[in-house]
């Protein structure tokens, strides 16, 4: 227990009284009051011992607090200094729940435990009551005497955390926390600060916008905050935002219409507004792709990437300099397994032959939107890309994945 306490008069009071009756009997013991000389007594019962400390001075603002476990006993401290303890106390207390009454006995204390204590009225005031459900240590009790700060070893003030959390330094993983704003990693789980992944639906983990950009997440797509070129899935960061060097079109469905996407496979993928697996969302917009029903689904689109409305050129792609990137989102109905979605790339010549192709690791995390970013060499050769979204069922009776923000940028 800790309070302050300024006295208006010398003499015996009680400061706290627990009882089992609402008038201060049945059973019932005086833990904390004064002497008849003034002396400030904390006391404990069964067996009954008890520490006496000094005559506390009047009209002056004094901090008694009391700590207790059967190791150390009880111990009285004044202003957060020690004023003396009982040593190891075994605590044969009733088990009975109590009623707590702060500066009177009520009753006089007639028949109550009160050892050397001067029972009744306490003339004065009384301020910052507190009870604790563990014993105090020595520096959190001196710390309750001090105005809170934020490095007093001592969680206080509006921390979530010793000297953390709320309006100090934010708290490390592992830590505890209210809101996101308490952590490091501003994600807060459960009430304890957790590790900032890129795909935690955050900024954080040096992002530059939510979930990607910074040196440990992919870059971001277009619109998206950044802070230079390589935030970027296209380098290109202007007046830190990504923009757009996209050579897809309706990258994302939201046209409302799969064209100029073909469709392949047996899945019959499908534009879908997040109905297909309620919970589902699309990652930006109104619309992303679905796998819809099948086993196995393909949505392509070939692009030329020579012409009037391109500034590459045959002999920059024929000098093997040139490089294609790709992002794209996806996301899963959770179920294990889980459905998965990949992206390939074909590289075609002037007669629509295949040179080569590359695909995509098979993507399955569940409902969170993940991103898949990769660069490629463009062969030489190369006058357009196949861009072919994959989407594979593994599980249930529909394939239950999702794809939504494709981009492909040559460089």
């Amino acid at each position: 227990m800790s309070l302050w306490v300024q006295r208006t008069s010398t003499g015996g009071g009680t400061l706290v009284h627990y009882s089992t009756q609402t008038d201060g009997q049945g059973w019932c013991t005086v833990p904390i009051g004064f002497f008849s000389a003034g002396n400030i007594v904390a006391t404990a019962w069964a067996p009954n011992t008890q520490v006496t400390g000094p005559i506390l001075l009047v009209n002056t603002w004094t901090h008694i607090a009391t700590t207790y476990s059967q190791i150390n006993g009880l111990t009285l401290y004044v202003n957060g200094v020690s004023v003396g303890s009982t040593g190891a106390q075994s605590n044969d207390a009733s088990g009975a729940v109590v009623i707590l009454t702060l500066g009177n006995s009520l009753s006089g204390g007639s028949g109550c435990g009160f050892q050397s204590i001067a029972p009744g009225p306490f003339y004065g005031y009384l301020d910052e009551f507190r009870v604790y459900s563990r014993e105090l240590s020595a520096r959190e009790v001196s710390a309750l005497t001090k105005d809170k700060t934020c490095s007093d070893g001592v969680m206080n003030g509006d921390e979530t955390d010793i000297d953390c959390g709320g309006s100090c330094l934010t708290c490390a993983v592992g830590q505890k926390c209210t809101l996101a704003k308490d952590c490091d990693s501003a994600h807060c789980i459960n009430g304890i600060c957790a590790n900032a992944t890129c795909n935690d639906n955050i900024k954080n983990n040096g992002e530059t916008d939510v979930d990607c950009g910074g040196s440990n997440c992919s870059p971001c797509g277009t619109g998206k905050a950044c802070s230079g070129g390589s935030d970027c899935v296209n380098s290109s960061c202007v007046s830190g935002t990504c923009k757009s060097n996209n050579l897809l079109m309706n990258p994302g469905g939201e046209d409302g219409v799969l064209s100029p996407w073909v469709v392949g496979g047996n899945s019959n993928p499908q534009l879908d507004t997040g109905t297909f697996d309620p919970g589902n969302n699309p990652h930006t917009g109104l619309y992303q792709f679905s796998g819809h029903t099948g086993s196995f689904g393909m949505l392509t689109q070939t692009v030329a990437i020579v012409g009037a409305n391109r500034s590459i050129t045959t002999s920059q792609i024929d000098a093997g300099n040139l490089t294609v990137g790709l992002l794209f989102w996806s996301s899963e109905y959770p179920q294990s397994p889980s459905d998965s979605a990949a992206v390939a790339l074909y590289f075609l010549d002037a007669f629509n032959g295949t040179l080569s192709n590359v695909t995509s690791p098979e993507q399955a995390a569940g409902s969170n939107w993940i991103s898949y970013s990769n660069s490629y060499p463009i062969p030489i050769g190369t006058r357009s890309i196949q861009y072919q979204m994959i989407f594979i069922r593994h599980s249930g009776n529909d394939l239950d994945s999702f794809i939504d923000d494709n981009y492909m940028t040559i460089y």
